[in-house]
């Protein structure tokens, strides 16, 4: 299991911080909403854990979450029989 959670202790990258002021303050839509630019954003959120799967070189179903509780939930779920 990899663990990354340096969030609260680490500056952004510069261009980090423009696309997480276009999707977190400008067009702020949840992306998992049903409406049309919910979708956007449910696309642009895919394809950023895709890539950093992919630079991981982790499987496309590593399990992420928002919190501990809520990855040991989604992993649990993973591996039932």
């Amino acid at each position: 299991m990899i663990y990354l959670d340096n969030a609260a202790t680490t500056a952004m990258y510069p261009e980090c911080l423009e696309d997480f002021r276009k999707y977190g303050v400008d067009e702020f839509f949840n992306p998992s909403a049903y409406y049309a630019p919910a979708g956007v954003n449910a696309h642009v959120v895919a394809a950023a854990r895709k890539t950093i799967l992919s630079a991981l070189g982790a499987p496309e179903f590593a399990v992420h979450g928002v919190g501990e509780r809520e990855r040991q939930h989604r992993a649990a779920l993973l591996f039932e029989a």
